[in-house]
């Protein structure tokens, strides 16, 4: 009411709540406030980091582990990891008329489809390989999406790809991918991963 009687409106209150606690408010002029665009700039994979080159939504960059370029295709876990941004993801990446990179929906899911096209994973393609079957939807009260896909041919295959908050994924952990191969998921590479996901 007191901001209403200032001519300021507000479509949901939580916006007027979270301005209301917020003590220190930053800007910046180019980038994600202002273009509202997001970039993938490091990945924690299988205990490595990963670097990722590139800016804007254009699918041009390089991945880098200990400053060496990493092909992707010799590289099973990072291409994984990619493959689920995309597939668990209802971002697009699209070329408009002037030939400027678009991403219609949101900036983080479009930061995800982005990173995969730099490796060579269009989405369209990707969804063709792996048919999206059932889906549960990004809840802020749930913390992920989920998405049920084919990965099979014949549709006898199935496989259901999660993402979303670190500390919700892991709760549904029990073992996680490293080197290729599936490793129980310990209380040290636990740790390990929460560490990275603070220093992120």
């Amino acid at each position: 009411r007191y901001m209403a009687k200032r001519n300021a409106v507000v479509r949901k209150l939580v916006a007027v709540e979270t301005l209301g606690s917020a003590t220190v408010i930053c800007s910046d002029k180019t980038g994600t406030l202002t273009l509202n665009q997001m970039t993938v700039r490091s990945m924690f994979v299988g205990g490595r980091w990963v670097e990722v080159t590139g800016e804007g939504y254009a699918p041009e960059g390089t991945f880098r582990i200990d400053g060496q370029p990493v092909t992707i295709s010799e590289d099973p876990d990072v291409a994984l990891h990619l493959r689920i941004g995309a597939l668990c993801n209802d971002g697009t990446l699209t070329k408009n008329e002037e030939g400027n990179w678009e991403i219609f929906g949101d900036p983080t899911e479009g930061a995800l489809v982005v990173s995969a096209a730099k490796a060579g994973f269009e989405k369209d393609e990707l969804g063709r390989e792996y048919p999206r079957i059932d889906e549960i939807p990004f809840q802020s009260e749930n913390l992920y999406m989920a998405v049920l896909a084919t990965f099979h041919p014949s549709g006898a295959g199935r496989v259901a790809y999660v993402k979303g908050a670190t500390e919700r994924i892991l709760e549904f952990s029990s073992s996680y991918l490293k080197d290729g191969g599936v490793k129980p998921l310990t209380e040290e590479a636990r740790r390990e991963i929460e560490d990275a996901s603070r220093a992120m």
